[in-house]
């Protein structure tokens, strides 16, 4: 299965992250869960 094209008209946001600015410079549990709460809270768009 496919996802849709997105829809470039609509309003996203997003977050732009180093790994040097994890607690513990690498992807674990924490930042796994962290980034969860981030994405429930609407932010869509990701760059590592």
């Amino acid at each position: 299965m496919t996802s849709p094209a997105p829809d470039n008209n609509v309003r996203r946001a997003g977050i732009l992250l180093h790994p040097t600015s994890l607690p513990s410079g690498m992807l674990d549990r924490d930042v796994e869960r962290r980034i969860h709460l981030v994405a429930d809270r609407g932010f869509s768009v990701w760059q590592v």
